[in-house]
């Protein structure tokens, strides 16, 4: 093995490496302060890189900004579709959901909060970056949820009487919305919506909730 196939890996993992702090102080910086007041030297400051490296990984601010959500969205989705074509029940397809929603979500409260924002300002170029990662990675994996929830009712395995797409919005809200407003529910429920106990007093009634209202 010749000298410059050995270190090959090495670079290669360490290209990986760098370009995983990259995205976390890019999360970090884009949820403290917005797509607009994110600078592209203080990410680099962040992430101890050269500031020349953002631009040859991910070109601009905007690629940037993509690479971000199509990285937190790629493992979510992945696991999703693996759930999907493991042929288990619906009902412990359910289960897997919601532990992967809350999973998700109490493991990326940066990023929660960042999409949020970037939704509410339509002519932003984050919003765009958004809704192009959204076609690529989300919706085909909401699509073939909604085909599973029309197969099981079909088979009259779970109640009909919703529309399947309405039936995977409501569920997909009553597990993810109080993470969505952390602030006023950690108010409400007097703690952290995302302490350890809290979030296994919310993946309970959550299963609870969703078996009682999906299934006949």
């Amino acid at each position: 093995m010749t000298t410059a196939s050995k270190t090959r890996p090495r670079r290669e993992r360490n290209r990986e490496a760098t370009q995983a702090r990259i995205l976390a102080a890019a999360e970090a910086e884009f949820a403290l302060k917005g797509y607009d007041g994110a600078r592209l030297r203080d990410v680099a400051a962040r992430a101890d890189v050269h500031h020349a490296l953002l631009h040859h990984y991910f070109g601009d601010k905007v690629g940037l900004f993509r690479a971000v959500v199509q990285n937190a969205f790629a493992g979510v989705s992945t696991r999703a579709l693996a759930a999907l074509r493991s042929g288990t029940s619906i009902r412990a397809l359910l289960e897997t959901y919601v532990n992967m929603l809350i999973d998700f979500h109490v493991q990326n409260p940066n990023l929660v909060r960042l999409l949020h924002y970037s939704s509410l300002d339509t002519t932003s170029p984050a919003f765009e970056a958004m809704e192009e990662v959204t076609r690529e990675i989300s919706a085909p994996v909401m699509e073939a949820v909604g085909h599973a929830v029309e197969a099981a009712q079909r088979a009259k395995v779970i109640r009909s009487d919703i529309d399947a797409r309405r039936l995977v919005s409501l569920s997909i809200g009553a597990v993810a919305y109080v993470f969505h407003e952390d602030r006023f529910f950690s108010l409400f429920h007097g703690g952290a919506v995302r302490a350890p106990a809290s979030v296994e007093a919310h993946r309970t009634a959550a299963l609870a909730f969703l078996n009682t209202a999906v299934f006949p």
